[in-house]
């Protein structure tokens, strides 16, 4: 029996090749970009899962105010908040510290004693409790005891090997040096295993954390953790800290408050991933639908076939299993074409996702044994649902039977149709403004120029005449020909906020958080940002320039000033130092404009930081012309590594995730448009062959071939406004829950949604007007003789 069931399969397959060639192919794409889709997903829920406490570590966050004025809101707190939770509240098992570093020029001698430099990034400082909490795997070194010291650190398994060729390295010196000169020698006492890359808290030097308990509440400049103990409740056990906090004798007496709250390091999706997942169930959906859909159609078509089994004593079972065999076939060779397709597709996938992607042949979850049977199942039950109420319901004649399942399954038809039109129309709509709002945020002024503009990281110099070889450096640079003028900051645009320090004015105690960026008078006409009131630092000023500062607009309205009275205003520092502000700059972003723009505040200082080097935009930089660069570095910086960057790509990279995300959307988008086309193909033939009969009465009464035609298309017409106008509340109703992510956006509207939707009815029209052009030129005699 078995055998006559696929040797029926085999017959009708050669003979309907066309359609089981679309049914096939719709259905193969389908289970590759759900598939895709849930290995990305699965990727991110495994994020942290080398932790074995990942459910009970929390990251600790503070909101501060002073009288009502928010002074601070960011993911640093003050040392005392970790200690504090941990002797007051018992739910909190212990806590960690774990403090970003700059970057630092390592050197290091191999055994013969040859010296070897480089730039190092991941450097980090943490106490003893971390490496506890965090559970990291020791490969050499006694690790309870590596950060007892301070001078001690842990490093990882790449690191090792990078500098001394071995993870045999305990009792090793490595030196480091940062941009401002200061130099630590370190003592390797712990080897780790590289934590795989989808851990957050990822280092490669661990620095022993210096413990200052006498400044537990000066400073909110502390990344901590804290470890909850079983079943403890995050957000009882933060109200429970902020009660503690504010109940100190100094925040009352200062009238300061805290609001802390507990972040897990546990994945939580993000929209964008709760998006995709839904992204994945619609395209899913849409395979399902133009399986059915076309399943459907090839069973009626085969009509006849079933009344001449029927009348020699086929029973409804065995139809239905016939079929069941037929479309459990079909999806097997889909399922066999999918596994070549996953085959060709993975890298560039992988590749568009930054490796953000489970192993495609193993993973923890079990996804593609999950994924096959969710997928077969859900193709082969409405499909043979469908085909075997049409096999038990329908008794009738041959005729009457055509006829009757024609029209019974016209309005099923038509709602699936439109499902399937809707679901592209979200998806392509939502691309649409991802893509506007990516344009609008790099099209918007950002108040800096960052175009022309080539980086050279700062050189870790020793203070023995650190400024007389950076002044050499920025004059040599500037002595080329295709360079316009040299400046130097300790932090460029498209870095974060950094070096946080309180301002108040003198004479007044409200306290202003700003981000310290120290910058050379060239700065600000380098990089064209506007002075709106007073003036630069001036090029002659020299030591006298120490005692200047100028803010940005967000700081001058923190400190409660306007443009009019902040030139000439004193400002008080942690330290105690005062500065007089001499100029007001006009705000900009920094870092990426999805962001809000922090308050600022420029110091001087000449020697310090990277170079930005402007070029000639008709004569931009050459191989040539970095080779000049690096010989003008070795002259004054003979041993130190030369690293340079373009400023536009390194800012844009900030965008990471919007690209990404956009990439993914572009593929899957195009994905919902194929499998939708393919359907209205597949059921445009099915229609218009039903249709014939129509055609030809109308022609023969005097239609034209253009009025036939136009009547045929109001029917798919009609049915596509029904569906943009179902989700469009829908689709406005998600991207504005995704925009509401970014501080500058766009705002949508009712155009956003219809122009997709205009071009979609043009792309879907496109494939089945050929369709109705064929039918609407048929000979009517023909038809009504074969009717």
């Amino acid at each position: 029996m078995i055998q006559n069931y696929l040797s029926t399969f085999f017959r009708v397959f050669k003979k309907n090749w066309l359609s089981s060639l679309i049914n096939i192919t719709g259905l193969s794409v389908g289970m590759v970009s759900a598939l895709l889709i849930a290995k990305y997903i699965g990727y991110s829920l495994v994020f942290n899962s080398s932790y074995e406490n990942r459910n009970r570590i929390f990251h600790v966050s503070q909101i501060e105010t002073n009288d009502g004025n928010v002074t601070y809101d960011g993911s640093a707190t003050y040392r005392g908040v970790a200690i504090l939770a941990q002797r007051e509240i018992p739910e909190v098992e212990a806590f960690t510290k774990f403090n970003w570093g700059v970057e630092y020029l390592i050197s290091v001698e191999n055994e013969t004693g040859e010296l070897k430099q480089f730039n190092q990034t991941g450097i980090f400082s943490a106490d003893t409790a971390f490496t506890d909490i965090f559970n990291l795997q020791p490969l050499a070194g006694n690790l309870e005891k590596a950060l007892d010291e301070p001078a001690s650190v842990i490093i990882n398994r790449s690191i090792a090997e990078k500098y001394f060729g071995s993870i045999d390295v305990i009792g090793r010196t490595i030196k480091g040096r940062v941009s401002w000169g200061a130099e630590t020698n370190w003592t390797v006492a712990c080897v780790v295993e590289d934590l795989p890359r989808s851990a957050s808290r990822r280092f490669n030097i661990l620095v022993s954390g210096h413990e200052d308990l006498t400044n537990l509440w000066e400073n909110a400049e502390y990344n901590q953790f804290v470890l909850l103990r079983e079943g403890k409740d995050a957000e009882l056990v933060a109200e429970k800290i902020t009660r503690a906090v504010n109940a100190l004798p100094m925040f009352q007496d200062e009238n300061r408050s805290i609001v802390i709250t507990l972040d897990p390091i546990k994945p939580e999706l993000s929209k964008f991933e709760l998006f995709l997942i839904s992204t994945g169930i619609l395209i899913m959906v849409l395979s399902w639908i133009s399986f059915t859909n076309l399943s459907i159609v090839q069973f009626m078509q085969r009509q006849r076939e079933m009344f001449i089994r029927r009348s020699i004593g086929a029973d409804n079972s065995g139809l239905v299993k016939q079929f069941l065999v037929e479309t459990g076939g079909v999806v097997m060779i889909a399922l066999a074409i999918s596994l070549v397709l996953l085959y060709f597709v993975k890298d560039y996938f992988q590749g568009l996702t930054d490796g953000h992607l489970l192993p495609l042949l193993g993973d923890e979850y079990f996804l593609n044994t999950l994924f096959i049977v969710v997928f077969i199942i859900g193709a082969l039950l409405p499909s043979g649902y469908v085909m075997s109420t049409f096999l038990i319901r329908h008794k009738t004649t041959l005729q009457e039977s055509k006829q009757a399942r024609f029209n019974a399954g016209a309005r099923r038809r038509k709602v699936l149709a439109g499902l399937q039109f809707g679901i592209a129309i979200m998806m392509i709509t939502f691309t649409y403004v991802i893509d506007l709002q990516m344009d609008f945020l790099s099209g918007m002024s950002k108040g800096v120029n960052l175009e022309n503009k080539l980086i050279i990281k700062p050189p870790k110099d020793v203070w023995q005449g650190k400024g007389r070889r950076a002044r050499a450096l920025s004059n040599e640079l500037s002595q080329l020909s295709w360079v316009n003028h040299v400046s130097s900051s300790t932090t460029i645009p498209g870095q974060a906020y950094r070096q946080e320090v309180n301002y108040h004015i003198q004479g007044t105690e409200n306290e202003v958080l700003m981000y310290v960026n120290n910058i050379n008078p060239q700065f600000l006409p380098a990089y064209e940002i506007e002075v709106l009131a007073g003036e630069n630092f001036p090029s002659q000023g020299g030591p006298s320039n120490r005692s200047k500062v100028l803010i940005n607009l967000v700081s001058m309205k923190a400190l409660g000033l306007e443009l009019s009275n902040a030139i000439g205003q004193k400002i008080v520092d942690e330290e105690q130092e005062t500065y007089t502000i001499i100029g007001v700059v006009l705000d900009y972003h920094k870092t990426s404009p999805k962001e809000k723009i922090g308050p600022m505040i420029f110091r001087f200082n000449a020697v310090r930081g990277y170079f930005t080097v402007n070029f000639n935009e008709e004569n931009p930089p050459t191989e040539q012309s970095y080779a000049e660069l690096e010989s003008i570095w070795r002259d004054i910086y003979a041993e130190m590594p030369f690293e340079y960057f373009l400023l536009s790509s390194y800012y844009d990279y900030q965008f990471g995730q919007e690209d990404q995300l956009l990439g993914v959307m572009r593929v899957f988008t195009f994905v919902a448009i194929f499998l939708a086309c393919f359907s209205l193909i597949g059921l445009s033939i099915f229609e218009m062959a039903n249709s014939k009969l129509e055609v030809g009465v109308r022609k023969t009464f005097g239609a034209s071939s253009l009025i036939i035609g136009s009547h045929l298309l109001k029917r798919y017409l009609t049915l596509f406004v029904v569906a943009i106008l179902v989700v469009l509340p829908v689709i406005y109703y998600l991207t504005g829950q995704w925009l509401n992510d970014f501080s500058y956006r766009i705002q949508v509207t009712p155009l956003h949604i219809l122009v997709p939707a205009a071009g979609l009815l043009f792309i879907s029209f496109s494939s089945i007007a050929i369709q109705i052009f064929k039918l609407s030129r048929v000979n009517p005699v023909k038809v009504l003789r074969e009717g």
